[in-house]
This record gives structure tokens, C-alpha cells and sequence, in this order.
């Protein structure tokens, strides 16, 4: 059996991007408490659609800046849809943590959520 280990780094990809689609990636890093799946920063017209996260923070995180430096910029993530996606741990979807640019027109869709840490089990998912 052969096991391939591959790193994807998604955070600088997804700042202040123009029609961004993310799909079919699985995204694993459980045991760090402050590891986001993806984050969407500042990002217009956005598809994140079909992947698997397993993390230890924020499986899908929207933000549009922090602070002086989000109002300053002045770009709102603005359109922004997830679908099919499938959380295994993580704290789930999050909207506007960092927020000072603004969020406009985002739609969470339908995920499937097995073992989020803010919820109960679900028994909605087998291992991959």
C-alpha cells in the first residue's frame, strides 16, 4: 500500500480573489487547535464546492479584513457559496470573524457535518 502526503497551503490563494472556485480537495489537519480549513479573505464571487475537511478550528471561514487595515482596504468578500461540502471536525462554517470590509452575499449551502466540536456526533460519514 502506498500513502501520498500532499500539503495544500490555501490561505494565500484565497485573499482578494476574483472568481475563486475551490472543489474536490481534502483538507486534514485535526490535531492543531488553530488550523482553518479555508480561509475566504476579502474574496469576490466565490464557489467552494465537493471537498472534505477534517481540522482543528474553522473548517470554512469568510472574512474581509481586520480591523484599521480590513477598513481600509475596503473590499467586502462578496459572493460567496458553499455547497457539498463535508466537514468531518472543526468548528464547522464561520462568517465574519475578521469582518471590518464587510461580507455581502454569502450562502453557506447544504454541508454534511459529522463530528464538528460545537455539535454533537453525527452519524452521517465513514471514514476515506
Amino acid at each position: 500500500m502506498v500513502v501520498v502526503v500532499v500539503v495544500l497551503v490555501v490561505l494565500p490563494l484565497t485573499a482578494s480573489c476574483v472568481q475563486l472556485r475551490v472543489h474536490h480537495n481534502n483538507v486534514s489537519n485535526p490535531l492543531e487547535p488553530n488550523a482553518d480549513g479555508i480561509d475566504i479573505d476579502a474574496t469576490q464571487d466565490a464557489l467552494i464546492e465537493d471537498n472534505y475537511f477534517n481540522v482543528g478550528d474553522d473548517a470554512l471561514c469568510v472574512k474581509s479584513g481586520i480591523d484599521w487595515f480590513g477598513r481600509q482596504y475596503a473590499r467586502p468578500a462578496k459572493n460567496i457559496m458553499f455547497r457539498r461540502n463535508t466537514i468531518g471536525t472543526g468548528h464547522g462554517i464561520t462568517i465574519g470573524s475578521e469582518m471590518s470590509g464587510g461580507v455581502v452575499r454569502c450562502w453557506p449551502g447544504a454541508a454534511t457535518v459529522c463530528e464538528c466540536a460545537d455539535l454533537p456526533a453525527l452519524p452521517c460519514c465513514s471514514p476515506t
